[in-house]
């Protein structure tokens, strides 16, 4: 059997999502993915040069994640700022981004 492009990208992101869950010692009042409650939401996704990516919000501590994956390859990373801090969801000119 053969899993499609689309089903691959979205079982890294989870694999993903669970490796940043253990690595970053999650309460145990945490849900599952990607709901409003959960600890990790999918913030943003797309394609950009052949290569898919997501962007993903830690909500306990509000920093943001980036995944990409092309062919069989991923990675993921922390998003930091121009100073080298974490990303914390604000714009690069200090105001607030347009999530919900």
């Amino acid at each position: 059997m053969r899993i499609s492009h689309a089903n691959r990208f979205l079982l890294l992101v989870i694999c993903a999502m669970f490796l940043v869950y253990v690595l970053s010692s999650c309460c145990d009042d945490s849900t599952a993915f990607d709901t409003p409650e959960s600890r990790f939401v999918i913030v943003d996704s797309g394609n950009l040069a052949g290569c898919q990516f997501a962007v993903i919000k830690d909500n306990e501590t509000g920093t943001h994640y980036l995944f990409i994956q092309a062919r069989y390859r991923g990675g993921l990373s922390l998003i930091y700022n121009p100073d080298g801090t974490p990303y914390l969801g604000e714009t690069m000119d200090g105001g607030a981004d347009h999530e919900n």
